[in-house]
């Protein structure tokens, strides 16, 4: 029973460990460049989708694992929504531009 105590406090700090771990430590640094929907080709628009998706899911995840006031949560969240809002608008228009939605 001695060794099973030290064994179980180990497994739950190994755990602990891990969790922090998977946590970032920081909200990403950089935002995403947006391309210019009015000229921009179909691979440069997929790949500011993927860059902004990876730039939403890492800000989510940083704020899924802290504490932090109300209001700067919300600050960064907001910058999350400003980046998201800027690619779907520069979409609108590669997707306007390109004929590519019926009925526009």
């Amino acid at each position: 029973m001695k060794l099973a105590k030290p064994l179980l406090f180990s497994a739950a700090l190994a755990l602990a460990a891990q969790a922090q771990a998977e946590c970032p430590q920081a909200m990403p640094a950089t935002q995403p460049s947006i391309p210019d929907g009015t000229t921009a080709n179909e691979g440069t628009m997929l790949s500011a989708q993927a860059a902004v998706n990876e730039y939403i899911a890492e800000g989510d995840a940083f704020l899924a694992c802290r504490e932090l006031h109300p209001m700067l949560h919300n600050r960064l969240r907001s910058k999350l929504i400003q980046v998201a809002a800027a690619y779907n608008r520069e979409l609108d228009s590669y997707l306007d531009r390109s004929e590519l939605v019926a009925g526009r």
